[in-house]
């Protein structure tokens, strides 16, 4: 495989922009900015050689590809967040 290790900061800038359907609204849910999120998944879309979203005046819908890869991959992020909550916690504590 010679695509490396994936790039999972740019896999969670793209399932969170998909769920939400708005780049601004997912930057600042992931305290990017706009232009930082775009670019990673503009990455995103060149590594997989696929567009993943439509980019419309009202915000991006996702294409055929992005949909597969949101199902594929948005399970999987949010099953290591929930991984990694029990961490936070603890943290917090301290």
């Amino acid at each position: 495989d010679t695509m490396g290790r994936p790039p999972l900061n740019a896999l969670q800038g793209f399932v969170t922009a998909a769920r939400m359907g708005n780049l601004t609204r997912a930057a600042d849910a992931l305290h990017l900015t706009v232009s930082a999120l775009s670019h990673q998944i503009r990455s995103l879309e060149e590594r997989l050689d696929q567009r993943l979203f439509e980019r419309g005046p009202r915000g991006v819908t996702l294409t055929a590809e992005g949909s597969r890869l949101l199902a594929r991959v948005g399970p999987q992020l949010d099953e290591i967040e929930l991984a990694l909550r029990p961490f936070a916690a603890r943290h917090d504590d301290v």
